[in-house]
């Protein structure tokens, strides 16, 4: 629930930052799932929601684990190793922020536990060390950068630095290769772009519209699009685009932009890479529907058509992608009398194909989602993933170039790139020799 709450403090006078007691003993090596994993929070239940992704890509529950009270902000490090939650109440001075290890098969275990000036709507990882928490209040919201210390159980987290960034911020992202935080402020219209030093962040650009406020923020896969969802304002169907400059960080509107979506008041921003083309897939509050736009190579998008309609009005937790995974959270079961995670396939045509039924997320109002990705390690040849190049790699290799599509669907963690045989980045006929060479050999 998002709430805008007095502040009568400096943030971090009323409470020393020091770690409560109630945290098991664990080994702070840490780990990371070795497959496929998606978790989610239970706002109203209190706990965290741990789920694998199986070779079929239905969801395989794991485990409810117990949290502090209104989970409603999850993060997980770019290593995979750990997740962050925020916390939100009735409080006015400070919430909870969490900290849980993740083990190899997507279980988790707390290993800190602060608290933090209220509000932390959202948490983002600026490295696998230092997190960013907003402070969402009803002054000068902020963002406090913080250092976690993993040397021992529990963790030791300190803040580093406070930066202000606006007047009402509910929404953090990073862009993929962690340079640049951009920042929703709705009640200013803006969107703020700070460069990522790792251990602080520096102010890059305050992004003005004066027609429309962001209520959700997120990069595009490949790091050179921002997209933002307008809300109720202007409208109440406008998606923001910009192209994001590499080296100044530096926003600017995209050609078209505000795009126009069909759905009532655009609320949830996920994109994803798939069938070879960029994606945005957008959630809206007031008619609960989901909708795919196919992103072109500048960016600019072309609404597909497709919709899907969670229900009723405002009951759209979250979406997240994991490939061409797409994951959304009913967190109510008024009236249709169903709630949890739905995993779809994202499809060529922008249509969506149910991965299994319906997922109990075990508690009580699933909202906010992350994913998992295992680090992809390629075996150029080998198109079967079965960790050798042997004969029984042809048929897969034959499939992959006649019907890429089929070849997804028969070996869905298999990279396509196993199949650069020659080292061009691309995987396509001139690959045949090489291939041919290698099981000669």
């Amino acid at each position: 629930m998002l709430r805008v709450l007095a502040w009568n403090a400096s943030p971090f006078a009323h409470r020393p930052l020091a770690l409560l007691a109630s945290v098991a003993l664990v080994s702070t090596a840490g780990a990371q799932p070795t497959t496929r994993a998606v978790f989610c929070v239970n706002n109203v239940s209190d706990t965290v929601a741990a789920f694998r992704v199986a070779p079929d890509n239905t969801l395989l529950f794991v485990e409810a684990e117990t949290t502090g009270d209104g989970p409603q902000s999850i993060a997980i490090s770019p290593d995979g190793r750990h997740l962050a939650v925020g916390h939100g109440t009735a409080s006015i001075t400070d919430e909870e922020l969490r900290i849980f290890q993740i083990a190899e098969d997507a279980s988790l275990t707390q290993v800190a536990f602060v608290y933090v000036p209220d509000s932390p709507l959202d948490v983002a990882w600026l490295s696998n060390t230092t997190l960013a928490v907003t402070i969402t209040r009803s002054s000068t919201n902020m963002i406090t950068v913080y250092n976690v210390n993993m040397t021992s159980v529990p963790y030791v987290i300190t803040p580093l630095q406070t930066e202000p960034a606006g007047l009402f911020v509910a929404n953090l992202a990073t862009s993929p290769d962690l340079q640049w935080l951009v920042n929703t402020n709705s009640s200013g219209n803006e969107l703020r772009v700070f460069r990522n030093l790792g251990t602080s962040i520096v102010p890059v650009q305050t992004m003005p519209d004066a027609s429309t406020f962001s209520v959700d923020v997120g990069f595009s896969v490949d790091g050179k699009y921002v997209y933002s969802a307008g809300g109720i304002s202007n409208g109440r169907n406008k998606v923001l685009g910009y192209s994001i400059d590499a080296n100044t960080g530096l926003l600017s509107p995209l050609e078209g932009s505000p795009f126009i979506s069909s759905g009532n008041s655009p609320a949830n921003i996920a994109t994803a890479f798939a069938h070879g083309s960029h994606w945005l897939i957008l959630g809206h509050g007031t008619d609960a529907t989901v909708r795919t736009f196919l992103a072109d190579a500048a960016g600019e998008l072309t609404d597909t058509g497709f919709v899907f309609d969670v229900g009723l009005q405002g009951t759209i937790g979250d979406i997240a992608t994991l490939g061409d995974l797409v994951m959304i959270t009913d967190d109510s079961s008024a009236i249709d009398g169903i709630t949890g995670i739905y995993c779809f396939r994202l499809n060529a045509d922008g249509t969506f194909t149910e991965q299994g039924e319906l997922l109990s997320t075990g508690g009580t109002r699933p909202e906010a989602i992350v994913t998992w990705q295992p680090p992809v390690l390629l075996l150029p040849g080998d198109m079967n993933c079965d960790g050798v190049v042997t004969n029984f790699d042809i048929d897969p290799f034959v499939l992959a170039l006649v019907d890429p599509e089929a070849w997804m669907a028969a070996y869905p963690n298999c990279p396509i790139l196993n199949g650069d045989v020659n080292g061009d980045g691309t995987f396509t006929n001139f690959d045949i020799d090489p291939f041919v060479e290698l099981l000669v050999e």
